[in-house]
């Protein structure tokens, strides 16, 4: 993985940091998108499923509000990794094939966590294969990460239950390292809150359309379509026309830029993934930076926000982890399809398909 560890300049050291207007930008074809609700994301499964809590219903139990935080490196198993050693405190090697990682209690994130939202780096090994995330001590079905024969690492979003005690795994189909990154927690509530909520809009505003970023350059993406109080964004980032290997990082508009990575990519690729990002601010307008290592032109969907503290106190878009359920695999042999789900998804073809409550 190419310049994938290379350490991130300090604010005030990075070249060629610009501004977008994401008003200017907002439209309703979001490029490269992926399926992705409150920090999950997927295609033929989901991974840390979740279910929404009406605004007609009680707050369920289980029912939590998301904190984000600027993202944090919670583990990389690569011996050579500059960060791993750093970062090994908080992960340990079950099998070949699983690591277990503490989230609740470190990294700032406190003991009582029920969930979390991470990144997933899978780095490939020449194999076909899968790498996936559950409570600690937990098995399913799911894959978080699909991984090709000619895939050196492939990244994506997923919102992942905590065991009791605040640990994940993560698993591979074949011995594979794996960078995860964290970029908020949820915590339970039994009443109605202000912040920490989802609200997703009717429409996806597009606030970055093709904006070239260099090598070793940021972009600060101004996203007037959320509310002043709102401490978070839920997007999908996209890397297109790629110059070299390498990745792209969001982070709050005004801080330092993160060892954490959001998309990787290779040179000449499209690649795309999901992000629940906390916000700053940029001349009064709710913001947040990109950088970029390798070079592509970047691409921005916004499709909801997490609310702040300055809003009204609801129920509604409170957050319920669950465990993983997969709810659509159209390959024609599959458990799902045998089962009497929907099958073959073709190019063009809209497939509904029921999320279960309760």
């Amino acid at each position: 993985m190419p310049n994938a560890t290379r350490p991130p300049p300090a604010v005030g050291q990075q070249r060629g940091v610009r501004q977008v207007d994401g008003a200017s930008n907002a439209g309703l074809r979001p490029f490269g998108r992926r399926a992705f609700i409150a920090g999950v994301a997927g295609v033929a499964g989901v991974a840390g499923a979740a279910s929404m809590v009406s605004p007609a219903a009680a707050v369920a139990p289980g029912a939590s509000f998301y904190t984000p935080m600027e993202p944090v490196r919670l583990a990389d198993t690569r011996s050579y990794a500059p960060y791993s050693s750093a970062h090994k405190v908080y992960w340990n090697r079950i099998s070949d094939r699983i690591i277990r990682i503490q989230v609740a209690g470190a990294n700032g994130i406190p003991k009582g966590a029920n969930a979390a939202v991470i990144s997933i780096a899978a780095i490939g090994n020449g194999q076909p294969g899968w790498v996936r995330a559950t409570p600690a001590g937990q098995d399913s079905f799911v894959a978080s990460v699909l991984l090709d024969t000619a895939d050196p690492v492939v990244t994506n979003l997923a919102t992942v239950k905590l065991s009791a005690d605040g640990y994940i795994d993560i698993k591979g189909l074949n011995p594979n390292d794996v960078i995860i990154d964290v970029s908020g927690y949820y915590m339970p509530t039994a009443t109605k809150v202000r912040g920490g909520r989802l609200r997703l809009f009717s429409k996806v505003y597009r606030v970055a359309a093709g904006t070239p970023i260099g090598h070793y350059q940021a972009l600060t993406v101004a996203v007037p379509q959320v509310p002043a109080s709102a401490i978070a964004v839920v997007a999908n980032l996209t890397a297109h026309q790629t110059q070299a290997p390498g990745y792209l990082a969001a982070y709050p508009t005004g801080s330092p830029v993160p060892d954490a990575v959001n998309v990787n990519f290779g040179s000449g690729e499209t690649r795309a993934a999901g992000a629940i990002v906390k916000l700053g601010q940029n001349q009064g307008v709710p913001a947040f930076d990109v950088f970029v290592v390798g070079g592509a032109k970047f691409f921005a969907d916004v499709s909801g926000y997490i609310t702040g503290p300055g809003d009204q106190e609801k129920e509604e878009g409170l957050f319920v982890p669950v465990e993983p359920v997969r709810l659509l695999d159209t390959r024609r042999k599959s458990d799902v399809a045998l089962a009497g789900g929907k099958r073959r998804l073709w190019a063009g073809w809209t497939r509904p398909f029921k999320i279960p409550n309760g």
